[in-house]
């Protein structure tokens, strides 16, 4: 017999099955590089240096080999065939062995109804380094934020239901994480929604955070799609070039208590000396800005990268 030099040793990973084993199909070469080969072969497999099989087969037969590793991870695995004469080249593959670490959910949305916050979501569609998963193993963690409550541990359904009511008005979301088994996976947030009847005073907002506009309302009243939007830490109006300006930042209701007195304030500033504009604010009931129960308290004339402060005084009557 010739020394085995020919390359085509592991030809596929046949399959996966839960861990720690996995099925190797090895071609054994009919053909050294010099000569026809025949006899018996002696196959030895390795994963990440460590010898996980041995057996012997005829030349040029293919070879289906179970293996067992220790525990999930990722594993150099090689193949070695030897005979008489020595060992032939090594042939290697890199495959993740094991249950895997999931992927996050899909179509994470929460929708409100009543009391009850309704969240959902779609199964993670694969792992983070293509192990195995079984569908019917997953479970899920659901926490609502920002109060940080665990709602459910070892939920097995893809739906949730959450009845939740609080005075103070706040937005909410949840955060979904899969488990693989045991496994934690990939977490995932949902949308907001608003939960509460109105903010307790004091309440103050400099619009840092990108959700901040969650809790109010804009209303485009001449619908010219020019209207309030966040922008880096402001609320920004842009600026038409046909129409007057018709457009309402309102903010979350606030409950207010009866006999006292309240401040209101702000700051404005304009971006162009070009584009002298007017703000007015009211206050009152309703998500409209309009009708005789808003009381109007005046406007400012606003010009270029002047920050002006307005503050109001009013007493609550209500």
């Amino acid at each position: 017999m010739e020394l085995l030099r020919d390359q085509r040793i592991c030809r596929s990973l046949s399959r996966t099955v839960p861990f720690p084993v996995l099925y190797l199909s090895i071609y054994r070469p009919r053909h050294t590089m010099e000569m026809f080969l025949t006899g018996d072969v002696t196959y030895k497999v390795l994963g990440n240096g460590d010898v996980l099989a041995t057996s012997v087969a005829a030349a040029g037969t293919e070879v289906s080999c179970p293996v067992t590793v220790p525990s999930s991870a990722i594993y150099k695995l090689e193949v070695v065939l030897s005979n008489s004469v020595g060992d032939s080249p090594k042939s290697d593959m890199t495959v993740y062995i094991g249950k895997d670490s999931p992927l996050a959910v899909n179509n994470l949305k929460v929708v409100r109804t009543g009391d009850v916050n309704t969240v959902s979501w779609n199964s993670p569609t694969g792992t983070k380094n293509g192990g195995y998963m079984n569908v019917d193993d997953l479970r899920y963690k659901i926490v609502r934020m920002p109060d940080n409550v665990q709602v459910a541990t070892n939920h097995a359904d893809s739906v949730f239901s959450d009845t939740f009511t609080t005075e103070e008005l706040a937005l909410y979301y949840y955060v979904v994480t899969p488990y693989n088994d045991g496994i934690e996976g990939e977490p995932a947030s949902s949308n907001s929604v608003s939960v509460g009847d109105a903010l307790l005073p004091p309440y103050s907002q400099d619009f840092t955070e990108k959700n901040s506009l969650g809790l109010f309302t804009v209303v485009d009243v001449n619908n010219d799609n020019k209207t309030w939007t966040y922008s880096n830490g402001t609320v920004r109006y842009a600026y038409h070039m046909k129409n007057n300006a018709d457009d309402w930042l309102i903010t979350p209701p606030l409950k207010l208590k009866k006999g006292y007195m309240y401040e209101f304030s702000f700051d404005t500033y304009v971006l162009s000396a070009r584009s002298e504009e007017k703000d007015g604010n009211q206050d009152g009931n309703g998500c409209h800005g309009r009708g005789d129960e808003y009381r109007h308290y005046g406007r400012a004339h606003l010009y270029q990268y002047e920050n002006v402060a307005q503050d109001r005084d009013f007493l609550d009557h209500a």
